[in-house]
Parts: structure tokens; sequence; C-alpha cells
């Protein structure tokens, strides 16, 4: 019986695979090449370096797919010197496609990626396009750095870890504890460690759903779906606390519609800058 695969994508490129229950991530450049893998707690499992056509320079460890040179983007390594690249296949060792272009003769018979493919890819076989740079990639961040950032440092971080710690999972605890803070006595704004304080909890939903790496910051680590999802989770959570006065629940019924709509514009949002 084969091993299940399960692929996750984002705008259509490679993030992450679940192969029979192991999880691999995948670090990309900004053409799209797998240059790293690392499992579930983020250690480095492989690395690979490649020369300007594609062809492997470098290598420790080893990648559990043929995902290589612009793999992220759907570059399949089918034999040791092929690229297939879903219209055509791509030979990185004589810097040509083996079938000629199908905008020719507006292109070059055989020529890959105009001749600069350090600039331009070809994600589907048919036409370049320039690799623009992946602007949610982002050193890995904890949750607990988002609290030591601004005026939120010092001891409002550990009075908001304890909270976290004791409320994390019980909505109720959690506003609960919220409205302790507010009458606390450190001089800090309202509003400001209300934002702190759900950007924290955004955090940590996100960092605990499935694919997450616990307390590591999926919103600074390019992880969207994530990202996202931790940004509804901790939105329902602010809404509860804002409807308190509302008997009927309609406040808080239009409340977390709103937190979905903004859970799907962040996606779009996400999805737009090329994750």
């Amino acid at each position: 019986m084969a091993m299940a695969v399960v692929y996750a994508t984002v705008n259509g490129r490679l993030v992450q695979e679940s192969r029979g229950g192991v999880v691999t991530r995948y670090v990309s450049d900004t053409l799209g090449s797998c240059v790293q893998t690392r499992d579930s707690a983020g250690t480095l499992t492989s690395t690979a370096e490649y020369w300007p056509y594609g062809e492997v320079r470098t290598s420790t460890g080893s990648n559990p797919s043929a995902w290589g040179f612009v793999g992220l983007l759907g570059y399949l390594t089918d034999t040791v010197s092929r690229l297939y690249v879903r219209m055509r296949h791509y030979r990185p060792g004589l810097i040509r496609w083996q079938t000629v272009d199908p905008y020719f003769p507006n292109a070059r018979r055989y020529r890959y990626c105009r001749a600069n493919p350090v600039r331009w890819s070809d994600k589907w076989g048919l036409r370049t396009a320039i690799a623009e740079p992946d602007k949610c990639m982002k050193p890995p961040k904890s949750c607990s750095d988002l609290l030591t950032e601004g005026t939120a440092g010092g001891p409002l971080k550990d009075i908001i870890e304890d909270c976290i710690s004791e409320a994390h999972g019980n909505p109720d605890k959690i506003i609960e504890c919220l409205g302790d803070l507010i009458k606390s006595p450190i001089k800090i704004g309202k509003d400001l460690l209300i934002d702190k304080l759900f950007e924290y909890l955004a955090c940590i939903y996100g960092s605990s759903l499935p694919g997450g790496t616990p307390n590591v910051d999926p919103c600074a680590s390019g992880e969207a779906v994530l990202c996202c999802a931790g940004k509804q989770l901790a939105c329902q959570v602010k809404c509860i606390y804002d409807s308190k006065d509302d008997p009927f629940g309609f406040k808080h019924a239009f409340c977390k519609w709103k937190c979905y709509a903004e859970a799907i514009q962040c996606l779009i949002d996400k999805d737009s800058v090329s994750v």
C-alpha cells in the first residue's frame, strides 16, 4: 500500500508535506527553489544550493520529495537530469527545454527563461515570469517576543503570560483576566494593552493549530493559513469581551461574522505578496 502524502500550498507555492504523518516544511528562496527542509519541530533536515540553471551545487541531508530547483512552484525532478514542468520537460545540464516553446516563433525554440534564470521562472512550461521577493519569509519569532515590543515589555509581559497560561483555552477566563489587566495599576494605555493581548492570543492559537510550531509566530514565519486562523480565533475571544453588555447576542453574532470576513481578507492579503 502506497504511503499517503498530503501537500499544503499557499498561492500555488508548496510550504509543507505530510508523508505518512511525518511533516516536512520547505524553505524557499526568491526564485521558488527548495533550499532547506525542516521537520515539525523546526529542526534542519536538509539543505541545497543550485547553479543558476538548476544543477545542484551542494547538498546536505535528505529531502523526502523530488522538489528541488524551483520545486516549490512545481518543478518536479523526475530523473537525475530532467525536471517535469507541467507542459514541458527541462534539462538543467543542457540549460534548455526538450520541446519547442509554444510561443515560437515569437519566442526562442528551447531557451530557458530568457537566458536569465536568476530573475525569471516558468511555472507552467509556457511563459516566463519575473520572480518577486517572498515578502512573508521572515526570521521565526516566538509569541512571547510580541509582548516585549514597544511599551508592552517589562512587568506587563509577566502578567499577561501568567494570565494566558492559566486561561488558555477558556474564553471566559481570558475575558475575566483581561478585565483585571485593564484595572491594573501598570501605566499603559487600555487600547494598547488590549491590542497586545489579542496579538499574543492570535500567535499562540495559530501556533497550536495542526502544522504549527508551538510558541512560534506563524505570521512572522510566512504561514498564512495558521496566521489568519489564529487571528480569527483571537478575534472571536475579543467579541466576547466587546459583547459582554449585549443581552440579546446581536452584537456578538455580527462581531463573529466580522472575524470571519477579516480572516478571509487576511488570506487574500498574504496571498497577494506571494507567500
